[in-house]
């Protein structure tokens, strides 16, 4: 009786216009039940839950994120009001539960992801232990924030579906390729298809710019993709794609894309990896263009060779000359130009 007489009487308050009033009385309960929450049964869990929904009404936003922040690491937190505060239109209220709180069920994650603002999806994706039904709501919007928060978040599980969905978003938004390309767990195969997705210059930036403390996990990782480029067939002939080549490259697996050249060219491999390796970029330009590689492609493999991003100004005169040049001359030009750049290099 005593439990009812003082639901009523907070009942009263909340129903009132004191505010100030009411954010005190929710601190103090707030506190009373952090304390007594180890020794309180299921239904006095379930009168607190009430008491805290009436008094979180129409309260300041800083009452409700201390609100939010007390109840967000307990496991038997008040499930609705975890429910009201994870739905909170202010995110920084929302955040802490959706980001902690163990009351809250995947079909209450769900429900965020569909329902509410991004800002909702941003703090959701950096939850511990997502499962694949809540990433794949999550990833449904494609919004650049969430999925970047989300890959880096490496307790996340992915199902086939979302994986596919992340490198698709990959292909033509370098910041989430780059985040992808970051996340080393990421099994063989996805590696692979991060690396080709993303620009080479992109991947070639990525694997220098990591601390010395990761070489290993990424020499690994990319290993991995290496192996998986260079043994599953995945262009017609049972040859690897283009992409897969400028990937290769910008890994310096030289010896891999001569090799896949030649077998496009029919060029000698050794004649390929010294067209590679020259100096100037005439010989690699007339390689690409036997090959059949598309513009955007070349502009990639020339980028990692000079070690810089470079566009159809930087390199205007030679992308004209391969854009005009036929596939039967390419071997002889490719004589010629090897034997130039032997000669200014003997001169150099």
């Amino acid at each position: 009786m005593t439990q009812a007489l003082s639901l009523l009487g907070l009942e009263s308050v909340a129903q009132g216009d004191e505010s100030p009033r009411r954010g005190a009385i929710l601190s103090a309960l707030t506190n009373q039940y952090v304390e007594l929450e180890p020794r309180l049964g299921d239904r006095h869990i379930e009168l607190y839950d009430n008491v805290f929904r009436l008094l979180a009404q129409g309260i300041e936003v800083q009452a409700r994120v201390a609100l939010s922040e007390a109840l967000a690491p307990m496991k038997r937190a008040p499930r609705e009001v975890v429910r009201d505060l994870a739905n909170d239109d202010y995110v920084i209220v929302a955040t802490p539960v959706l980001q902690q709180s163990v009351v809250l069920d995947d079909d209450d994650l769900i429900a965020v992801a569909q329902n509410r603002g991004e800002g909702h999806r941003v703090a959701l994706a950096q939850r511990p232990a997502l499962k694949p039904a809540v990433t794949d709501a999550l990833l449904e919007r494609k919004e650049q924030a969430v999925l970047t928060r989300l890959i880096s978040n490496d307790t996340a599980t992915l199902s086939p579906a979302g994986a596919t969905t992340l490198t698709d978003v990959a292909a033509s938004n370098e910041v989430v390729a780059q985040a992808l390309a970051a996340r080393l767990a990421l099994p063989a195969t996805a590696v692979m298809q991060i690396l080709s997705a993303a620009r080479a210059a992109v991947v070639n930036m990525l694997v220098e710019s990591r601390p010395d403390a990761l070489a290993g996990q990424i020499s690994g990782a990319v290993s991995k993709a290496v192996d998986v480029m260079t043994t599953v067939p995945v262009a017609p002939q049972g040859g690897i794609s283009h992409d897969h080549i400028v990937a290769l490259y910008s890994m310096d697996e030289l010896a891999d894309v001569a090799g896949a050249l030649a077998r496009q060219t029919a060029l000698e491999p050794k004649l390929v990896l010294s067209a590679i390796k020259a100096r100037s970029v005439e010989p690699l330009l007339v390689v690409l263009k036997a090959a059949g590689f598309a513009m955007p492609l070349a502009e990639a493999m020339i980028s990692v060779k000079i070690g810089v991003p470079v566009g159809w100004s930087a390199l205007q005169a030679p992308l004209m000359q391969y854009k005009r040049l036929t596939v039967p001359d390419a071997a002889a030009m490719l004589q010629v130009l090897l034997l130039r750049d032997a000669d200014q290099s003997q001169y150099a």
